[in-house]
């Protein structure tokens, strides 16, 4: 971010299409740094959307870390894994997709 700013709001959107083997990631964690090297956690998002929901659907994590100022942020998505049983493409390495981080 060129210099440590305040960060009020924090956003990744991932998409779920489980016909294609597309999936939520299980959380997501944010994290900030001052110097790119040695990073602090501020905040860890799960979800509650169902693995197995058909329809396609696009979920947003966010994360409101409080009097948190950083120069870097970082995001970690933790993917599933594998395909659950009884979906298209069941055992098989699950894809995990977004589109979008914003920074407020």
């Amino acid at each position: 971010l060129e210099q440590p700013v305040a960060i009020r709001r924090l956003e990744a959107r991932f998409l779920q299409n489980v016909g294609l083997g597309i999936y939520l990631p299980r959380q997501v964690e944010w994290s900030v740094s001052d110097d790119g090297r040695t990073f602090r956690t501020v905040a860890v998002v799960k979800h509650e959307v169902s693995l197995d929901r058909k329809p396609p659907l696009v979920h947003c994590f966010q994360a409101e870390p409080g009097n948190v100022k950083a120069r870097y942020v970082r995001l970690r998505a933790a993917n599933i894994g594998v395909i659950p049983p009884e979906s298209p493409g069941a055992g098989r390495p699950a894809w995990m997709f977004t589109d979008e981080i914003i920074v407020k």
